[in-house]
């Protein structure tokens, strides 16, 4: 990790405040540095999730590189006067991390999603990406006892890198289990990008993303799985961020008299 890279806390989890040049960066760093290092994309359902579960608030604080993902999440540093410079997102790394992966010559392990569409986004990133080794993918629906076998297949695939798009806390526990074990330079959760990347669903048009309103955009595609998520556990994030905000306002005030 660059040594010159800070970190912002929102609500208890530490967010790097990185933009993609410094996030792809530092994954090469770690790619050349043979060490195995977990990356997450926190975004304000993961920081919600956190106030509840200190374990997954452990993996996120241990995390090698915390990149913030969504800007309603930018809003909220803004709010608490710490501001993180924008928006990153595993949506975002894969395409412009396959970029360098296929000139550098990286292997990469797509793990995530159904078992069409993980193939799908393997064929897509291929064709776009001439030369570009994906060496493996799995689809993210398995039972526990089916994690060994994964093991085996990407120990045999010897990737560099494992895109694990399983959703957040399931992505975060098992990159927490596994990394040291399998010795992957990277394992980054991606959340929804490797649907993305396989054509399950749409992207948003940059304007709704830029102005923090993917998530609606997400909701008319998914209603049934994500208006829980939205209107009861992430609503509560504007009032636990404003009076946060508030907090530091007060001790900034309080340093200067």
């Amino acid at each position: 990790m660059p040594a010159q890279l800070t970190a912002v806390d929102i609500l208890g989890v530490r967010i790097h405040n990185v933009r993609m040049r410094e996030t792809l960066e530092a994954l090469q760093s770690f790619v050349s540095d043979r060490r195995p290092c977990i990356v997450v994309t926190p975004n304000v359902d993961f920081v919600m999730q956190a106030q509840e579960d200190a374990d997954l608030r452990r993996i996120l604080n241990n995390a090698d590189l915390a990149v913030p993902d969504g800007m309603l999440l930018i809003y909220g540093s803004w709010v608490r006067g710490t501001p993180l410079r924008g928006t990153v997102g595993g949506r975002y790394v894969i395409p412009a991390f396959c970029e360098i992966a296929k000139s550098e010559g990286y292997r990469i392990f797509l793990l995530g999603s159904d078992a069409s569409t993980v193939v799908e986004a393997q064929r897509r990133l291929v064709t776009k990406y001439p030369g570009l080794q994906i060496v493996g993918t799995h689809p993210g629906f398995f039972e526990v006892g089916e994690e060994e076998t994964i093991a085996e297949a990407i120990l045999a695939a010897r990737p560099d890198v494992v895109f694990v798009g399983l959703g957040c806390p399931h992505q975060e526990r098992w990159m927490d289990r596994w990394s040291k074990r399998l010795q992957v330079p990277v394992m980054m959760g991606v959340g929804s990008a490797i649907d993305r990347e396989g054509g399950k669903f749409r992207p948003p048009p940059d304007w709704m993303t830029h102005v923090g309103l993917e998530w609606a955009f997400r909701l008319a595609q998914d209603p049934r799985r994500l208006w829980r998520r939205y209107f009861v556990r992430d609503i509560r994030f504007i009032p636990l961020i404003v009076a946060d905000g508030l907090r530091a306002l007060g001790r900034r005030l309080q340093t200067r008299n």
